[in-house]
């Protein structure tokens, strides 16, 4: 098997008993190395300290870090987070004025009032919170709406749609 070719540079920490104490059973209970256990949790918090530290950079533009040969590598993995995190919506609760397109219910056979009143009822009452109400609703109208609610069905009545 190869050897991976990467540097290592010794350093020496001195903790207390009691942080000791618990590194060593953390390291037990995980089957890690002291080493890679406190190497992982260092490196993720100087990770997220130095993205605090870009982002003031960016934000004030006040003065420039020293640049390394990794820092390109650090920016290019903190742009690509900072793009994800900034499109995730929050959950929140459905909107009192919900109004989805009727061609969602209409597609589905289901009278387009009488759905969405269900679907609102369902997510008021449960106390439901999600991030895309239109995709939450075009699944509960593909899936479990009207089979759960009968009446939010279209009526027909000797070939003739009853609306």
């Amino acid at each position: 098997m190869a050897k991976k070719d990467t540097k290592t540079k010794e350093l020496r920490v001195r903790l207390p008993e009691q942080h000791h104490a618990i590194l060593e059973e953390y390291c037990e209970v995980y089957g890690q190395t002291p080493s890679s256990t406190i190497c992982g949790y260092i490196v993720e918090d100087l990770w997220q300290a130095l993205a605090r530290t870009r982002e003031v950079v960016v934000k004030f533009n006040n003065f420039t870090p020293n640049i390394s040969p990794n820092t390109q590598i650090v920016e290019e993995s903190l742009s690509k987070k900072a793009r994800s995190n900034s499109r995730k919506k929050r959950a929140k609760q459905i909107p009192e004025d919900f109004d989805p397109p009727r061609e969602i219910s209409e597609a589905h056979g289901l009278d387009h009032e009488k759905a969405v009143t269900a679907f609102m009822d369902w997510a008021i009452g449960g106390g439901k919170v999600y991030a895309d109400w239109i995709a939450t609703y075009r699944n509960a109208c593909r899936s479990w709406l009207p089979s759960k609610f009968e009446g939010a069905k279209k009526q027909i009545h000797q070939g003739v749609k009853v609306i």
